[in-house]
């Protein structure tokens, strides 16, 4: 009922056996990009807990909400350089390469069907005295879930596993006339109205950065106020349809 694409670039510049546990952070291996560089170690990809909060009554208590919280990850990793001014050069070019001002996507080698949202945010201090040295340094996943490594494009009805609240990655539409366009899931509509949309438009609907795109150009202004963006999900056995044009929707599995 559906297919699949991979839409992550795995091929290396070097031969060099990655370690079990190396981090691919925004399309780069760290190993690849930086001298003496090696991932030692990774925590936080386990279990996570959920945020209860509850009010004790006579027998127990009542439920008042449940959140999931933050995941953070830690890398414990080794550099090394016998030249003291390339190991100074080579922390540059780590923070060159961790420094985002957004989430980007990261996954590792022994985990590679599975995609996270993290930027980094903190390290632990570096001694200045050796030119081999052990740290570890935090990418904090503001979304703790974890994504499937593939998209998955359902043909009509939408099967698939929806343990966790699941939202589309994109919808993309291809206009077929001059008129607004509503896409629904039967329940949730999202609707881009303000605006003129013709005939061969391209309209991409990203649920990732909370962005609608027209030929490439930034129409979110388009949007209508009253569209249910933030919170459009979706579930098994939906069937989603838009009123103008022929669409395909992208989505990843969601699993924690």
């Amino acid at each position: 009922m559906y297919t699949f694409e991979d839409t992550i670039k795995r091929k290396r510049k070097s031969d060099i056996p990655l370690p079990t546990s190396a981090m691919n952070y925004d399309g780069i291996w760290l190993e690849d990009a930086i001298e003496g560089y090696r991932t030692l170690n990774v925590t936080g990809r386990e279990m996570i807990s959920p945020e209860i909060q509850s009010e004790n009554v006579n027998v127990g208590s009542i439920i008042s909400s449940q959140r999931l919280p933050s995941r953070t990850l830690k890398i414990t990793y080794q550099i090394k350089n016998d030249d003291p001014e390339m190991f100074l050069v080579n922390f540059r070019r780590l923070m060159e390469y961790l420094y985002r001002e957004q989430a980007v996507p990261v996954y590792f080698n022994d985990e590679q069907d599975v995609l996270y949202y993290g930027r980094f945010s903190g390290s632990d201090e570096v001694p200045g005295d050796r030119y081999t040295v052990t740290a570890s340094f935090d990418i904090y996943c503001a979304d703790p879930r974890k994504y499937s490594l593939k998209f998955y494009r359902p043909k009509k009805v939408i099967r698939g596993r929806f343990s966790f609240k699941t939202r589309p990655s994109k919808i993309v539409v291809k206009i077929e006339k001059d008129a607004s366009l509503t896409v629904t899931n039967g329940m949730q509509n999202v609707k881009v109205v303000n605006g003129k949309l013709s005939p061969d438009d391209e309209v991409v609907i990203n649920f990732v950065d909370g962005t609608v795109m027209v030929n490439g150009i930034n129409r979110t202004n388009w949007l209508d106020l009253s569209s249910d963006f933030e919170n459009f999900e979706l579930k098994n056995n939906q069937v989603l349809s838009c009123d103008n044009g022929v669409m395909t929707l992208y989505y990843r599995e969601v699993s924690l």
